[in-house]
């Protein structure tokens, strides 16, 4: 995937207080940043989708997404946390929960969603936690990204991030881990 302009709205800010390596971002619900709609987050193939997270909020938190802004349809994807369990939603009637066990402790964690060829891996610390299959496409060239929340027009059921995200990055056509690993020790610095 490559670098995309991303707009902050609300007050998504830059925190150097709490951060996995040199800085993070912060969100507390209004806060949420957007990209554009692109083909760049339609998957039909492998891919990565990892970030550092740091909560102590139990409810349901969507860490990114795809989104049409109106309404959860069927070509959306999410990828979140709630109180021990990795979720990730796609086309809006499908769902994977995964138990991860306690990540909302106020210490950075990471999560990764993993896709090669049929299999989905979810990982909590380098640790395998669950996989599933799914081979379908995923995403709509047409929606925006979204990071910190799924439905940026004001969701009122939540999903919203409240907490702490660093070092986010999804790797389009790269499946960078199928079994458990060492997280990451430094920042991803163009990778």
């Amino acid at each position: 995937v490559t670098p995309h302009a991303v707009t902050a709205n609300g007050n998504a800010q830059i925190s150097t207080a709490q951060a996995k390596f040199c800085q993070s971002a912060l969100f507390n619900w209004p806060a949420f940043l957007r990209m554009d709609a692109n083909l760049d987050f339609v998957f039909t193939g492998d891919f990565t989708m990892d970030v550092w997270i740091n909560t102590t909020y139990t409810g349901l938190q969507k860490i990114w997404g795809t989104s049409n802004e109106a309404v959860w349809t069927v070509d959306g994807w999410n990828f979140g946390y709630s109180n021990g369990n990795f979720v990730f939603d796609y086309f809006g009637a499908n769902a994977n929960t995964s138990a991860v066990g306690t990540l909302h402790d106020g210490s950075w964690h990471h999560l990764a969603l993993v896709r090669s060829g049929s299999t989905m891996f979810v990982f909590a610390d380098g640790i395998l936690k669950s996989s599933f299959t799914y081979s379908g496409t995923l995403g709509n060239a047409t929606f925006r990204t979204v990071v910190g929340t799924y439905e940026p027009s004001g969701d009122p059921s939540g999903g919203h991030w409240v907490g702490y995200l660093d070092e986010f990055r999804i790797s389009k056509g790269i499946a960078r881990w199928t079994s458990g690993f060492t997280p990451p020790a430094n920042p991803y610095c163009n990778q």
